[in-house]
């Protein structure tokens, strides 16, 4: 390509991202809607059919403009070598990734720098610099002059330019596993739509509905929301199941995904659950966040085959059990009692075995409690009255014990255990000071006294308050340096906007979701208030939870966030929240892969800000579509949104590429709905242009049936219906632009009939049409010739020709011949003939060049009469005036005016 002119901005525009998955269209439809304009998509096969040419070509319209960005006018050369190109199916095969950062990284077989040539690069004052489509995934590098010698100009060899690929941030985290995490987000989005109005907040904690507010439609929207979350939370686990399971290489992504998830499950079950659910959700929270806990090495200490001793008398079991209990692990602690062979305690030592029934019954009780508050209370009592009675039990053993002297009755292992019981019913009682000794960390004894206290989603502060104070015997502090453990803490203070910033750096792209699930529960709401965030010295959050926070005590990421926001508010958006620009920035990180773009449009849409028009009409005229539902889909949007003007240029741009890929009357039908007339006038030229070189029909039978009769030898049932339908209505736009051809159609078939006086009227009248291009006036000359020998050739006794047809034609051969050679003169008027007769010699070479042998065309007519075939115009005007003489010879003598 060397010496032809690249436009910087429309070389790349030609594609939003190289990133492609042509099995993967599930999500193209999401936002068609029914009958939302005229489109109909035919459902015929999109391929060029076999043996079926295309019309455009060699032929280039004159002057005919596309609309394309314009860029750089100096000339280079595309060095494309495909080494930027990325392939959704298999990158994990195919990419290179930074061994210390994880980050892609992208080679050129050709690269600008030569290897060890890095030094006389730079001593040459050159750098690297790039161009990337600011709507796009794909880009150009270029060697310029260093920006400190501005003055240097760059090398003529350094004129290149090399594609590159603008890895996006998903693909960059997930290259591969990308297709499980496009299904993962597509699966996201469509828990966001379902969503609908219980996304938005109310201010006074109800859900209005139907100008009513009542506590119904509370529980509603908190059911709505709960499982919204509990979506994201199911979603998430396969996703890390499947990333699993591909093996995949960036080993980091999965750790965070798991930080992640322990982030979400804690903020289900502080946040999200209800009285019913709440104790049963935090302890899947801190049993999945810290699965070492219990050690499984403990249940083979415990149970050891080694020696004779029972499991109960190992000093490892009661502590393993009251662990189970905080943890609230009911059923492990069942299984565990279960396998004790508690039968041996029952003709023993029928105290310890009573203590075990009584266990067994209390967490089998506590199971059925289900946010019963009677229930609860009758359950610590039972708690309370036991320890009771163990108290005193465990007096009198002692008694016993020391007076015994060394009695078997009584002995210090089963005093042990007796008090070993006692700490256990104790913790089931809810007494604090044991649950916080009995716990390894802080997570757990918040969930130890949530389940054994007071179940009372309104004490998470007061009891995290306790746990954490140092003050006391008994205290667990969080470990900070632990991602998700010190986000979980955040969470449950109420420091939000650092626990987003850190749900963010994990995983970017759900963050959007989840923090749209925050703002619905209220748990954002003053953060949106903006004045609030001016003000440092104000409290942020102060809700019915008691929950405080100020801002001096949050992460530098959210001063970022509340940039962005004041930024966004002095564009003209006063209502911007912080999940509509965590969703925004989502949307258009969608926006650069392509299986990601209907989710991308989808969110942008949804959100309705102001720019939403014009970041629409920016993009999609660059997104390819590959299935008339694609065009469907984007047709809808503009329908949807009144983008008339969009609609347009969609329809122009996709005509192209319905006519470039075989689908000629798609093609022009979408270009008639443009408005593009000249675009249209341009292309139905052409194809009459290819009808006349080819000397017959062009190879396409929707076109044919178009503009041919009802009574056409193409049989119907080879047609779609609705190609069918659209004839009965057609475009009078492409009807008036067809038209030329629909006679040319008719000349040759009925010429192939045998019906020369009709074929020949209708030939004529393309002589007569005033809008006849004048380069393709020979191709119709040619055509005449036969008739004009026509007497030879169908031994005719009479001419076919009427006398003032022959001097219409005269006529017109001076004007098209004469009259331009003449006007030398004038040298506009010279340069626009000679470019005119040009063409037109080319076009009539072309013809002549593509004569096959055996068809019924009128160059093989000329040879069967044993006559030579002019060579060019000049033979072909002096043999046409020569046979019209004839013709008029014949003419006259006919009418025997001698």
């Amino acid at each position: 390509m060397d010496g032809s002119s690249i436009k910087l901005g429309a070389a790349i525009n030609n594609s939003t991202s190289n990133i492609t998955n042509n099995n993967n269209n599930d999500n193209d439809n999401n936002f068609a809607t029914n009958n939302a304009y005229s489109f109909q998509p035919f459902n015929y096969d999109l391929q060029t059919p076999k043996n079926q040419k295309i019309v455009s070509l060699n032929f280039e319209p004159d002057k005919i403009e596309v609309d394309q960005d314009s860029g750089s006018d100096d000339d280079h050369t595309i060095v494309n070598d495909g080494s930027a190109t990325f392939n959704s199916n298999n990158a994990g095969d195919s990419v290179e990734v930074d061994s210390e950062t994880s980050v892609v990284l992208t080679r050129l077989s050709h690269p600008p720098i030569p290897k060890n040539g890095l030094d006389v690069f730079i001593q040459a004052k050159r750098c690297l610099k790039f161009k990337f489509n600011p709507i796009g995934a794909n880009g150009l590098m270029f060697v310029s002059s260093s920006d400190l010698n501005i003055s240097s100009k760059a090398y003529e060899s350094d004129i290149s330019l090399y594609p590159v690929q603008n890895i996006s941030p998903i693909f960059n985290d997930n290259f591969d596993s990308i297709d499980c995490y496009v299904d993962y987000i597509s699966q996201l989005f469509k828990n966001y739509e379902t969503l609908g109005n219980f996304k938005y907040y109310s201010n006074n904690n109800f859900f209005q509905s139907m100008g009513c507010i009542n506590a119904s439609n509370k529980k509603i929207s908190n059911k709505v929301l709960y499982d919204s979350l509990d979506f994201i939370i199911q979603e998430l686990e396969i996703l890390i199941e499947k990333k699993i399971d591909l093996k995949t290489k960036n080993t980091t992504k999965i750790f965070d995904l798991k930080d992640y998830l322990n982030i979400l499950n804690c903020l289900k079950s502080v946040y999200f659950s209800n009285d019913s659910n709440l104790t049963t959700n935090l302890s899947i929270w801190i049993n999945k966040a810290d699965p070492d806990n219990p050690a499984l090495e403990t249940i083979k200490q415990i149970f050891s085959p080694s020696d004779s001793i029972h499991p109960v008398y190992r000093p490892q079991f009661f502590n393993f059990l009251n662990q189970l209990l905080i943890r609230g692990l009911f059923k492990q602690v069942l299984n565990l009692l279960e396998n004790l062979e508690l039968d041996k305690f029952e003709t023993n030592n029928i105290n310890i075995y009573l203590l075990f029934q009584n266990l067994i019954g209390l967490v089998n009780f506590y199971q059925n409690i289900n946010a019963d508050m009677h229930l609860f209370r009758e359950f610590k009592l039972n708690s309370i009255n036991i320890v009771k009675e163990l108290t005193t039990t465990i007096k009198n053993y002692k008694i016993n014990l020391f007076n015994s002297n060394n009695n078997d009755e009584y002995n210090n292992d089963d005093l042990k255990i007796l008090e070993n019981f006692k700490t256990t019913f104790t913790i089931l009682s809810g007494n604090k000071n044991l649950i916080l000794k009995n716990s390894l960390n802080w997570f757990e004894a918040l969930n130890g006294l949530m389940l054994f206290n007071l179940p009372n989603i309104s004490l998470f502060n007061e009891y995290l308050t306790l746990i954490t104070n140092n003050k006391q015997q008994y205290y667990h502090l969080p470990n900070l340096s632990n991602v998700w453990e010190s986000a979980c803490y955040s969470l449950i203070q109420g420091n939000f906007l650092a626990v987003l910033s850190s749900l963010e750096l994990l995983d970017k792209d759900t963050t959007p979701y989840v923090a749209t699930l925050c703002e619905a529960k209220g748990l954002l709401h003053d953060y949106t208030k903006l004045d609030f965030l001016n003000n440092k010295k104000t409290l942020l959050f102060e809700d019915s939870k008691n929950y405080t926070s100020s801002i001096s005590q949050q992460d530098i990421e959210i001063e970022k966030i509340h940039d962005s926001l004041m930024e966004e508010e002095e564009d003209g958006d006063e209502t911007n929240t912080i999940s509509e620009y965590l969703v925004y920035n989502h949307a258009m990180d969608c926006l650069s892969i392509r299986e990601l773009i209907p989710v991308g449009v989808g969110l942008l849409i949804y959100l309705n800000k102001p720019n939403l028009k014009n970041v629409l009409t920016e993009f999609l005229p660059n997104y390819y579509c590959d299935t008339f539902n694609d065009l469907e889909w984007l047709l809808s949007i503009c329908a949807d949104l009144k983008l008339s003007a969009l609609s347009n240029q969609l329809y122009k741009i996709h005509s192209i590429n319905f006519l470039n890929n075989g689908n000629i009357f798609v093609g022009l039908n979408y270009l008639a709905k443009s408005g593009s007339l000249k675009l249209l006038k341009f292309y139905c030229w052409n194809i009459f242009t290819q009808s006349l070189i080819e000397s017959d029909q062009i190879n396409n039978e929707i076109i044919n049936y178009i503009v041919g009769d009802d009574d056409d030898t193409i049989e119907k049932k080879d047609i779609h219906s609705q190609i069918i339908k659209e004839k009965k209505n057609l475009n009078p736009v492409l009807r008036q632009c067809i038209s030329p051809y629909s006679i040319l159609f008719r000349f040759f078939k009925l010429k192939k009939r045998g019906d020369l006086k009709r074929s020949l009227k209708n030939l004529l009248l393309l002589f007569k049409f005033s809008y006849l291009p004048e380069d393709v006036f020979p191709l119709l000359l040619g055509n005449l010739l036969p008739f004009l020998k026509s007497s030879i050739l169908n031994n005719l006794n009479s001419s076919l020709f009427k006398l003032k047809e022959l001097v219409l034609i005269i006529n017109l051969i001076d004007n098209f011949y004469d009259n331009k050679l003449e006007n030398k003169n004038n040298k506009i008027i010279s340069e626009k003939n000679g470019k005119i007769l040009k063409k037109a010699e080319n076009l009539y070479k072309n013809c002549i060049a593509n004569n096959k042998v055996g068809e019924k065309n009128w160059q093989n007519e000329l040879a069967e009469l044993k006559i030579e075939i002019p060579k060019n115009l000049k033979e072909l005007i002096y043999f046409s005036r020569l046979c019209i003489s004839e013709e008029i010879s014949r003419i006259f003598l006919q009418k025997d005016i001698f």
